[in-house]
């Protein structure tokens, strides 16, 4: 677990800086550490069930994303794995210009036990 936290932790342009699976939810408290603002406008990965947001991230803005988990996560303390956790997203820039359709594609899973 602590591998899996601290990558997403540190990873970019965003970051993961806790997150909780408990039920159909997991819940992920995400991070834009880009310069430039980023929409969120999908998520997806292994166990995830594919959401579409528009969620606005400003430069150094938390925001939590709640997603569905497309089986229950378990009882309390049932370890969890989701992979290939996607984040698809829009950056704009200070100077008006705008990227969409970029992908992060996570290199580690999200693990950790069931709450």
């Amino acid at each position: 677990d602590t591998q899996s936290k601290n990558y997403w932790a540190s990873a970019s342009p965003f970051s993961i800086t806790s997150y909780r699976a408990g039920g159909t939810a997991l819940d992920l408290v995400m991070k834009n550490n880009d310069v430039d603002q980023l929409t969120l406008t999908q998520v997806s990965g292994s166990g995830i069930t594919t959401v579409a947001t528009g969620t606005v991230f400003a430069n150094g803005q938390e925001r939590t994303t709640a997603l569905v988990l497309t089986a229950t996560c378990g009882t309390t303390g049932t370890r969890y794995q989701y992979a290939n956790v996607t984040f698809v997203y829009t950056k704009s820039t200070a100077s008006g210009s705008t990227q969409t359709g970029l992908t992060q594609v996570g290199q580690l899973p999200l693990t950790g036990a069931c709450a």
